[in-house]
């Protein structure tokens, strides 16, 4: 569930916003999608998930450069592009799995087709943000969502509906655009050894 929790998150506060419409030249969302696209963003988060009797709230910190990133939640989840690391340091457990292409299992994946996926269907001025309602043109595991940003494309907020009726109530309470970073960044540094339990699916 955490792995599915995190991959959720990372699209809400960061992949979705990275949709390149006609119509958005020159608008927050231009400006957020060209900062993902020449920097490391990094975000703090406060969310909230809902799902039939499954109810939480949560936070996270998250830096996304390309396909990379990391999330810093109840776990860590690292990707370099390639691979991606669930880790426990706690419990000393990892699991680790190769980048797929389903979105929901690799965020960065909205990076390269998000138009093929997604739409914006409306945008509202409302108190100083621009509103932005997307929808998926076909079924990614994420049915629509309405995105906030202040005009010069900081993330302030998202409500993500998904496909199986759950939904997420994101807050971002602060974010950053960094200048780029090595990709050793977002692997784990430490080393996995005996005293750890490896789940290696790759």
């Amino acid at each position: 569930m955490y792995r599915r929790i995190v991959s959720v998150m990372t699209v809400i506060a960061i992949s979705m916003t990275c949709l390149m419409a006609q119509d958005t030249q020159g608008t927050a969302l231009d400006k957020l999608c060209s900062a993902l696209s020449h920097s490391c963003v990094s975000l703090n988060c406060s969310y909230g998930f809902d799902m039939s009797e499954i109810r939480f709230n949560a936070e996270a910190d998250i830096k996304v450069q390309g396909r990379a990133y990391v999330v810093d939640g109840a776990a860590l989840t690292y990707s370099d592009g390639e691979t991606v690391w669930t880790v426990d340091p706690n419990i000393k457990e990892v699991y680790i799995q190769s980048s797929g292409n389903e979105m929901l299992n690799d965020p960065a994946a909205f990076f390269q087709n998000l138009d093929k996926y997604f739409k914006v269907t409306g945008k509202t001025r409302d108190g100083g943000v621009e509103v932005y309602a997307l929808e998926a043109v076909e079924d990614c595991g994420i049915r629509s969502a309405v995105l906030v940003l202040k005009p010069d494309g900081t993330i302030v907020s998202a409500i993500i509906t998904l496909s199986d009726g759950g939904k997420m109530d994101v807050k971002v309470t602060s974010m950053t655009v960094e200048e780029k970073k090595s990709v050793t960044f977002f692997r784990p540094s430490m080393s996995f050894d005996e005293a750890w339990i490896v789940t290696d699916l790759r």
